[in-house]
């Protein structure tokens, strides 16, 4: 029999088709603010008095058991998807705010979309552009989710030189559960390197990581989060893409688990094999 294959949220399904239709008619000035490594922020904010509308679509492929009341014996699969849009200003030439909303689905054979919370962001660029050896910014986030309150602060390290870029960041994640009262406490380091090959073009290579401070109580979940890692800390590497026109870009990276490379993933493991996320920006 064959395997039954992940399905691609209806969401995701509408996205793709207009991609190349909506860059086609972008005008040919470049004046938005992409993000080259999908998984990593950059130092750049947008300029005073600018907004900017962003699409972020995160799936992740996850091994399920098989159906064996029809019969099937092969491995079934289904899609975890992860979808947010957020709404970003540039309050100054330095500082840039944002709000979004956050809705996810869960693999299974019934999946259906849900509200995942609300979150508020600041990024403020430390100096200008080449004034330091290395450019900082930091990040601040306060998220309101359906079970309780989160928080996050983040570095962020950039270095260009003509078409190169050098990117890391460095963010610590709390999570609070109103109805169990207990914290979790992640970490998400990031980075990777981007050569711009055009004008509208720049590829790379991204790593990134996440893993926990505290140590993971027995038992069911705490939190209900969908991303906690538990006592594990897991890896991912893999290629970028970013392709941009006029007032619109859009960002692409697929990132192969590295601590599964050896072996296939486990049956319910929700961080799977592979983590591919999408973003599409629109200068408004």
């Amino acid at each position: 029999m064959p395997r039954t294959l992940p399905r691609a949220p209806l969401h995701a399904a509408l996205l793709v088709p207009l991609v190349p239709l909506v860059l086609a008619l972008a005008p040919a000035a470049a004046s938005a603010n992409p993000r080259p490594l999908p998984m990593s922020q950059p130092y750049e904010t947008l300029v005073e008095d600018k907004l900017e509308l962003e699409q972020r679509v995160d799936a992740v492929p996850v091994r399920l058991l098989p159906d064996t009341t029809q019969g099937v014996l092969d491995d079934a699969w289904g899609l975890r998807s992860e979808l947010a849009t957020e709404l970003r200003l540039g309050w100054s030439d330095r500082l840039e705010l944002a709000v979004s909303l956050g809705a996810r689905q869960d693999a299974g054979p019934a999946p259906s979309l849900r509200l995942a919370g609300f979150g508020q962001r600041a990024r403020l660029r430390l100096s200008e552009a080449g004034d330091w050896p290395v450019d900082l910014a930091l990040q601040v986030t306060a998220a309101e989710h359906h079970d309780g309150l989160g928080a996050a602060e983040r570095l962020i390290a950039s270095w260009r030189h003509d078409t190169l870029l050098v990117l890391a960041n460095f963010e610590v994640e709390h999570r609070y559960g109103t109805t169990t009262r207990e914290w979790q406490h992640t970490y998400l380091p990031s980075g990777g390197i981007g050569v711009e090959i055009s004008p509208r073009v720049s590829v790379g290579a991204e790593y990134w990581a996440r893993g926990r401070f505290d140590r993971p109580r027995a038992g069911p979940l705490a939190i209900d989060d969908p991303d906690d890692p538990g006592t594990r800390v897991l890896h991912y590497a893999g290629p970028a893409v970013l392709v941009q026109q006029g007032r619109l870009w859009l960002a692409a990276g697929a990132d192969v688990r590295l601590d599964l490379l050896a072996r296939s993933a486990p049956v319910g493991d929700r961080f799977g094999r592979l983590w591919v996320r999408a973003l599409l920006g629109l200068e408004l």
